[in-house]
């Protein structure tokens, strides 16, 4: 865990601010737990959206280029020619203690269908990483480049990890794992449920797709490169290893793309708010898929009229040459 709390506490208010008005484009009142129940998005995991699957929002905007995280990543890679991703925001509702309308203090109901599925799971596809994958980012096996005319583009490439699994790999060349991150806004407790991990599998990782290569193939469904994401059964026995990770508000947690991960359901009276994001080497896109994604970066922008763009983020975002 990186602790960056400090410098971050009025972004995480500003973030869990704009949490609450992409919700309630969707009918989701703060101050009305009833519609917390009625128009909440469904989604297992505790994604939010606003219209198809992704989301940006000048606050996402702001904080994805925030020279903190540049720093933070560019040091982990080793180099600073560096890309953002763009996803969402996570929100996990509160299962017990729940207050609603004008009930009394001591009236509080416990909601445990507003828990969210605890998973495990890997944002690639470790088959076709360590025995066959491909050379560029792609659209999940036809090996052509994304056009991001959809948000559907922004999650693929964030799945996409790219590059040989060559065991002389490193982060210079472009061919090693990516880093992912998870940007906390809230005091995020043991009981609040949240993100987990199976931590070292990263170093075991090549061993261990090629002994369980066909379990996974056969019972977790990655016989085909189009398969980028997917959850570990329950009956698997990485869950006795998995570890959770309370984070404060203002942290961010690192982990290597190859480690296993994921999150465990809310048993608390807290709301949980983070923000996924994923720096990579900025030469894994290039050509006409860097001009396409460039270009609908600035659409986005354009369209939320944001004016805050910044050296930084105009190379974060690939509107100008990274160095």
């Amino acid at each position: 865990e990186t602790g960056i709390n400090a410098e971050y506490m009025g972004e995480c208010q500003a973030s869990i601010a704009d949490i609450w008005e992409c919700l309630g484009r969707r009918g989701v009142r703060q101050d009305d737990m009833g519609t917390w129940d009625r128009k909440w998005p469904q989604s297992s995991e505790g994604i939010i959206t606003v219209g198809e699957v992704g989301l940006i929002t000048s606050q996402l905007l702001t904080l994805r280029q925030h020279p903190s995280l540049h720093f933070i990543f560019s040091t982990l890679y080793g180099r600073s020619d560096l890309l953002v991703n763009h996803d969402r925001y996570i929100v996990m509702r509160p299962t017990t203690g729940v207050r609603f309308g004008e009930e009394a203090e001591d009236e509080r109901r416990n909601c445990p269908k507003w828990a969210t599925s605890t998973n495990l799971h890997l944002d690639m596809n470790p088959v076709h990483y360590e025995i066959g994958c491909r050379d560029d980012f792609g659209d999940g096996g036809n090996n052509e480049p994304l056009t991001y005319v959809n948000m559907r583009d922004w999650i693929a490439e964030n799945n996409d990890v790219g590059g040989p699994a060559a065991a002389t790999a490193t982060a210079a060349d472009g061919a090693s794992p990516h880093f992912s991150g998870l940007f906390n806004f809230a005091d995020n407790r043991e009981e609040d449920g949240g993100f987990q991990l199976v931590p070292g599998f990263c170093r075991h990782f090549s061993n261990w797709v090629r002994r369980n290569r066909k379990w996974l193939e056969d019972v977790v469904g990655w016989d085909s490169p189009n398969v980028r994401w997917n959850v570990f059964p329950s009956s698997s026995g990485l869950h006795a290893e998995s570890v959770r990770i309370p984070m404060r508000a203002g942290s961010l947690v690192v982990w290597d793309q190859r480690t296993v991960h994921g999150s465990r359901h809310n048993e608390s009276d807290c709301f949980r708010y983070a923000m996924p994001l994923k720096l990579f080497p900025a030469d894994r896109i290039q050509g006409h898929q860097a001009l396409a994604r460039a270009a609908a970066i600035q659409e986005h922008i354009n369209q939320l009229q944001w004016t805050g763009l910044t050296d930084c983020g105009a190379r974060l975002f690939g509107l100008t040459p990274s160095s």
